[in-house]
């Protein structure tokens, strides 16, 4: 029996953690273990931030924060047909049943959280340059709640996308305009084609120039 008491006491702060001379439990582990559990759907504190935001190619300026909201990915090769975003989600703060909506440029972004969350950005479409702004929205699935002033919790990350023009398609010349210096054409001996480099032209022996347009 006292021995047994003893045993006791002497395991207890390895199971419950004693503060002060009276036994007064620790309140601030207390916190720690309580704030481990997630906050459901419609509460105060509901998180609403990625863990992690990645791209497929280029990279990120600055470097991604769970509190950012501005952020510049650069894709260097122009060539690119996309961009793949991946969204990362902080488990442990969520309920199985109550993860939070993404939407991307106001659209919803549907998932399954067993699934990697990857979206799709298309690139070099055109030989344009690409200057995108994606919206990112991180949101409470109980949308807006509260009275008499509703609010929705949520966390938006613009995401602003470059990339180059193909600057050897932009400068290709769709045609060759030879002249005499009194405006009469001069032709080639072979039709115009972007890929064909040499061209020949007869010139009248009187002329001393000719005007060159593409």
């Amino acid at each position: 029996g006292a021995r047994a008491r003893a045993r006791s006491k002497r395991s207890l702060p390895m199971t419950m953690p004693v503060c002060g001379p009276r036994g007064a439990l620790c309140v601030a582990l207390l916190f720690v273990m309580a704030s481990a559990e997630p906050i459901a759907s419609g509460q105060a504190g509901y998180w609403v931030k990625l863990k992690g935001l990645h791209t497929s190619e280029g990279s990120m300026d600055p470097p991604f924060t769970e509190d950012g909201r501005d952020f510049t990915v650069k894709v260097v090769n122009n060539k690119d047909k996309s961009l793949v975003l991946t969204f990362e989600l902080n488990m442990q703060k969520y309920d199985p049943l109550e993860f939070p909506k993404i939407f991307v440029n106001g659209k919803e972004f549907e998932y399954s959280p067993a699934d990697v969350l990857k979206y799709e950005i298309p690139l070099d479409r055109t030989i344009a340059p690409i200057d995108q702004i994606y919206r990112v929205k991180v949101a409470d699935p109980a949308g807006a709640v509260g009275w008499p002033f509703s609010h929705e919790t949520s966390h938006e990350y613009a995401l602003r996308v470059l990339q180059a023009p193909i600057f050897e398609e932009v400068a290709v010349a769709v045609g060759l305009d030879v002249r005499s210096m009194d405006g009469k054409p001069i032709e080639a001996d072979k039709h115009f084609h972007p890929g064909d480099r040499t061209y020949h032209y007869r010139v009248s022996a009187e002329s001393s120039a000719v005007r060159l347009g593409a």
